[in-house]
């Protein structure tokens, strides 16, 4: 009976790595109360089975209890909350004649996102670098999306909304992992430019070198590949090498994004994780973008032995995206700037899922946009 009533916490213990050679386990929950000694069976009862007499099914129940943990009821020990991200694609130029109402007697070039670019293709958005299965869905809201980047053409606007849904699954007993991500991408603001599509969609795949509740180093590739309907821009004239007029092109290309991650505890309650990418596109028109993630966590709240509620982390991220070619936002057709951007957010972890609230901005300008809100939601199995 003991062990019955001790099995279900002991997938709440935690890990405390003191260094990359050595682990020492530390309790996350309160302790199991100590076995007292079994009192002699009252006359005219049965005396309690000896464990060695036990059948095997027997013997099988508090093993069961103790293990339910490792699957998705498991944010005591080896669990860590995900980024939320924080890219919204890159930058277009098209040539246009009328934009808001208003005519451009001799045209006008405005920079513009992409909604099949903007589909979430950079591998820190909602994920982790450690391997997991799950369902997932992640909103995401930016705010006057190119405002700064048009202060020479009207400051013209536009309002980002994107929908992923994504699936993770596990192999290889937890250490490797392949995902896809199915995005919703729209653009609203700019009559004429205004663009809604099915998103391209991203292929994540995932394995960890090192897999241990309180550190993980892993690595793999992530490829985006043109489901959408494609980044629609106005070429450059040959002769001027400027946009100076209608020149349609409707851009589609493969990217594929190798990268590297690691998530270390630090204390009891505080961990860092990472990931490092470079972006490259199959067509040299497009932007090849080095990305630098790094986000921190930390356990306000802990309670693997709550039906409800096991957690509470506040979470803040560190992203910063440099374009190796077509920089600059005199670039044509297209145009990449530096930018630092940071995110802070809160996730409340439940035995089987999790919800996460963040909100964003950027630090360095030309922003791409104002600021951006993120939601999200997270089964695991």
């Amino acid at each position: 009976m003991a062990a019955l009533l001790c099995g279900s916490a002991v997938w709440g213990q935690d890990v405390e790595p003191a260094t990359w050679g050595k682990r020492t386990r530390q309790a996350d929950c309160p302790p199991c109360p100590p076995i007292q000694p079994t009192p002699p069976a009252a006359p005219g009862t049965q005396p309690p089975v000896p464990p060695s007499t036990q059948t095997p099914s027997e013997a099988l129940v508090p093993e069961a209890f103790a293990q339910a943990g490792e699957g998705g009821t498991m944010p005591a020990e080896g669990y860590f909350a995900p980024f939320f991200g924080d890219m919204f694609g890159i930058v277009g130029t098209r040539f246009v004649f009328n934009t808001g109402g208003t005519t451009f007697p001799n045209g006008t070039v405005v920079r513009t996102q992409s909604a099949s670019k903007g589909s979430g293709f950079k591998v820190v958005d909602s994920e982790s670098p450690q391997p997991q299965t799950r369902i997932y869905y992640l909103f995401d809201y930016y705010n006057d999306v190119a405002r700064s980047l048009n202060v020479n053409s009207g400051g013209q606007t536009f309002q980002g909304f994107r929908h992923i849904i994504g699936l993770e699954k596990t192999l290889f007993g937890g250490d490797a992992s392949v995902g896809l991500r199915i995005p919703f991408v729209s653009l609203t603001g700019v009559p004429g430019l205004e663009d809604v599509q099915f998103g391209d969609m991203s292929i994540v795949t995932k394995y960890a070198l090192i897999n241990e509740p309180g550190r993980v180093l892993s690595g793999g590739l992530v490829i985006t590949v043109p489901t959408g309907e494609g980044f629609l821009i106005d070429l450059p004239n040959p002769q001027t090498g400027r946009v100076d007029g209608p020149n349609p092109f409707r851009l589609f290309d493969v990217e594929l994004q190798p990268w590297v991650g690691f998530i270390r505890s630090i204390t009891p309650h505080l961990y860092v994780q990472n990931f490092d990418s470079i972006s490259v596109p199959t067509n040299s028109l497009d932007v090849t973008v080095l990305s630098f993630d790094v986000g921190a966590g930390y356990w306000l709240y802990r309670n693997c032995n709550d039906r409800f509620v096991q957690g509470i982390v506040p979470t803040f991220e560190v992203h910063t995206n440099i374009p190796l070619n077509h920089r600059g936002m005199q670039s044509v057709p297209i145009a990449f700037s530096d930018q630092v951007n940071v995110t802070g957010g809160i996730y409340a972890i439940l035995p089987r899922s999790l919800f996460g609230f963040a909100f964003g901005v950027p630090l360095v300008g030309p922003r791409p946009y104002d600021y951006e809100i993120s939601a999200t939601y997270s089964l695991r199995f």
